[in-house]
């Protein structure tokens, strides 16, 4: 077999090691701070609906309208007039779960009929209407791709439907009760989320139309949500807000039971910063999401059942059960307005001030420096790793006279079993150079466990052509006295560790004797002075 026939293996990137975030000391100031923060959404308003507010959205695009669904109707709110920009009202009963998609064009929406709608905003058409649930469809959601339509329903099922065609794609059963609320994961497509009024919440692979994994709650669910890492779900049912650790098995990191009645809403701010709960008991709260304690909370008039807060954190939005919709508004700061403004402006390409756009703009001196995504040239030996030149790639390596580079090429030759391709068929003068770093590293406790099979190797390699050449067999003497050396002291390391081990054992014993052997008689009382 010759040198780099290996050519199904693949070179993998080193990746750095994640540290992680050492918690901030706490702030006595930070509550004064928080709450003054939300206070500052002053100016509530006040919009009466017809019926009960289920669901509120906002548009991922500016200037970030807000869908309200109450009643047979699904109102887009203008957040600067707060006034209803367009009123949807293509319903024959109840409508439930109004979504923007994320380019802000469309909206999807189920409802008591069973049916899920498709409307263009622009004309308020039904572009598509998606047929086959049994029962009312409470959820409604767009996939990451924009081409798929999740829905769930009090049938307890959920369905994946296509888009550009209209038809039902899979469903899936595995509920025992009404499904509520669902979510699909912002990493990835395939991984569709939903909670069910049988306390439980079930992952579903959509490749494979089958559930992944279920979790208990622990009472009917009532929302969840995803955060856009993909690595956090936040579950509400019952009394109880849960935090989930999706990529470490599914574990349950916090239990948050800070209302009296039952949760009936999630949401987050565009930073994620901050968790919003809003329940039964007329309370929202708002959580810190790096610790989760209970930042603020807000008191409101009736109960909560939908909550939403706008992604440039200005509009708070509130439905309760009596039908009334109540906006707060944060007026923005003089440099927040002057950063949207800046962000709002738009150019044409073929103007004069576009072709001069940035020509007198400098950094400040604080300014952090992004460093440009150039492609980093590749080293040497990753070149030659990369060829399955395996010879090459390690006399490279020893080139750089960097033990963690050299440690981590045998490394890589040993996961890929091809360890015997560089080391064979070596000259003299090419041989010296691995002889003299397994002379000087390989009694190393860091890379001991690495090069010791590597020594192991090159002595079943070249053991028939000891005595041929000089300075061959000193650095393999030399290797030898140095691996001599080095069990000679574990020996006696060994043996020390007997004698501390039978010393300890005997004070030990000595120590339990005296404390629990009773005092003297004598001692135990003391003796008259001066009765002679």
């Amino acid at each position: 077999r010759r040198e780099g026939s290996d050519q199904g293996h693949i070179m993998q990137e080193y990746q750095r090691l994640q540290l992680r975030p050492t918690p901030a000391a706490p702030n006595p100031t930070a509550s004064s701070t928080e709450a003054k923060f939300w206070k500052r959404f002053r100016f509530p308003i006040l919009l009466q609906q017809v019926a009960a507010v289920t669901s509120i959205d906002f548009s991922p695009t500016a200037p970030h309208d807000f869908a309200v669904t109450s009643s047979t109707r699904v109102l887009v709110y203008n957040p600067n007039t707060n006034e209803p920009r367009k009123i949807i009202s293509r319903f024959q009963d109840v409508a439930y779960s109004g979504r923007f998609r994320s380019d802000g064009r469309l909206l999807v929406s189920g409802g008591e009929e069973g049916i899920v709608r498709l409307f263009d905003l622009q004309s308020r058409a039904i572009l598509r209407q998606f047929d086959g649930h049994k029962k009312p469809v409470r959820v409604a959601r767009f996939a990451t791709d924009n081409l798929h339509i999740m829905s769930g329903s009090d049938d307890n099922t959920v369905r994946n439907w296509d888009i550009s065609t209209g038809q039902q794609l899979a469903q899936f059963n595995g509920h025992t009760d009404q499904v509520r609320c669902g979510a699909v994961s912002p990493t990835s497509n395939d991984l569709w989320i939903s909670g069910s009024y049988d306390h439980t919440v079930k992952l579903w692979d959509t490749r494979s139309n089958q559930c992944v994994t279920t979790i208990e709650h622990g009472a009917p669910v009532e929302d969840l949500l995803v955060f856009p890492g993909g690595g956090i779900l936040v579950t509400a049912g019952g009394r109880e807000v849960k935090i989930w650790d999706l990529m470490g098995g599914f574990r349950l990191l916090e239990t948050l039971s800070n209302h009296h009645k039952t949760v009936t809403c999630l949401a987050y701010d565009s930073w994620r910063s901050r968790l919003f709960s809003g329940s039964l008991d007329h309370q929202v709260k708002i959580y810190d999401t790096t610790t989760y304690k209970v930042a603020h909370s807000i008191k409101y008039n009736a109960p909560i059942l939908s909550v939403a807060i706008s992604p440039a954190s200005t509009h708070l939005v509130v439905g309760t059960t009596d039908g009334m919709l109540n906006v707060r508004h944060r007026v923005a700061s003089m440099e927040e307005q002057a950063s949207q403004k800046e962000q709002r402006r738009q150019f044409s390409s073929h103007s004069w001030r576009y072709l001069l756009r940035g020509r007198d703009e400098f950094a400040p001196p604080t300014a952090l420096k992004i460093e440009r995504g150039r492609r980093k040239k590749l080293h040497a030996y990753d070149q030659f790793l990369r060829k399955f030149q395996y010879k090459k790639a390690l006399d490279a390596a020893l080139e750089t006279k960097n033990p963690v580079v050299i440690v981590s090429m045998f490394e890589e030759f040993m996961r890929r079993k091809a360890l015997w391709i560089p080391l064979s068929g070596r000259t003299e003068e090419t041989l010296m150079p691995v002889l003299e770093f397994l002379e000087k590293y390989v009694t190393n406790p860091t890379y001991a466990s690495t090069l010791l099979p590597v020594t192991d190797h090159v002595l079943a390699l070249y053991q028939s052509i000891l005595g041929q050449s000089p300075q061959v067999d000193d650095m393999f003497k030399k290797i030898d006295r140095k691996l001599q050396g080095e069990i000679k002291f574990q020996k006696q390391l060994t043996s020390l560790m007997g004698i501390f081990d039978l010393i300890f054992s005997q004070n030990s014993t000595a120590f339990a004797d005296t404390t629990e052997a009773p005092l003297p008689a004598s001692s135990a009382k003391p003796q008259a002075v001066g009765s002679d």
